[in-house]
């Protein structure tokens, strides 16, 4: 049975007595859910995410933290938006959320993915970068 949509912008019930006649129709008992739907990271989160990872990068190696200081030892590699995403951010986003890409981060994800890292990076360098603010992101 394909779903019936009741529901407009803004999750506003279009029309709530064709929603009551619909439900009269159905020949079964059913129950209905209602829950709020988590919305995915938006264009401005993802711009300040991704010039996170630029800011933290430029703050480690200014700092002489390559790669190998903060991750292992080994061959000395500058950080770039890149590797802070790959090797900072990601494995951090796929233990708390089992997610692979930043594209399927809920809003309130990224805000907690954030706290981990930055924590991480602080006590282990004396670095903290904060996230980007709206301000930041128009230049």
């Amino acid at each position: 049975m394909k779903p019936t949509v009741f529901w407009g912008e803004k999750g506003k019930l279009t029309d709530p007595k064709q929603f009551e006649e619909h439900i009269k129709t159905l020949e079964k008992e059913f129950c209905v859910t209602v829950e709020p739907i988590k919305k995915t990271r938006t264009s401005q989160q993802n711009k300040a995410l991704h010039l996170y990872f630029t800011l933290l990068a430029t703050e480690l190696n200014n700092a002489g933290f390559d790669m190998r200081k903060v991750i292992r030892e080994g061959i000395e590699i500058p950080w770039s938006k890149d590797t802070v995403k790959e090797y900072l951010w990601r494995p951090v986003q796929r233990v708390m959320f089992k997610k692979k890409s930043t594209t399927q981060l809920k809003t309130t994800d990224i805000d907690k993915i954030f706290d981990v890292v930055n924590r991480h990076i602080g006590e282990r360098t004396g670095i903290h970068v904060g996230f980007p603010t709206a301000e930041e992101l128009m230049f």
